[in-house]
């Protein structure tokens, strides 16, 4: 696994084996938390149309914010151990 070092040149690592590290992209938890929380709020943003351009653009913010603040809590929690905001 390549990570992109401060030199901000894509190469390994200095001191860093990661050989015993692969693991594919979409096993990982964290993506797959994140994955579900990506498709609830798509979900949630599927609304009722009225006609009303101003209604439909309301209540698709509400749970695209609402969904942003759960994706930022994940790497919150991932990087600090507590949540920054709860529902």
């Amino acid at each position: 696994m390549i990570a992109q070092n401060q030199t901000g040149v894509d190469a390994p690592m200095p001191g860093h084996n990661m050989a015993r590290m692969e693991m594919s992209v979409s096993d990982s938890p964290s993506t797959k938390a994140y994955i579900a929380a990506n498709d609830h709020m798509h979900s949630d943003m599927m609304v009722e149309f009225t006609g009303d351009a101003d209604i439909h653009f309301m209540r698709g913010m509400i749970p695209l914010h609402q969904g942003a603040i759960g994706m930022a809590n994940m790497s919150v929690v991932r990087s600090f151990g507590s949540v920054l905001v709860s529902d």
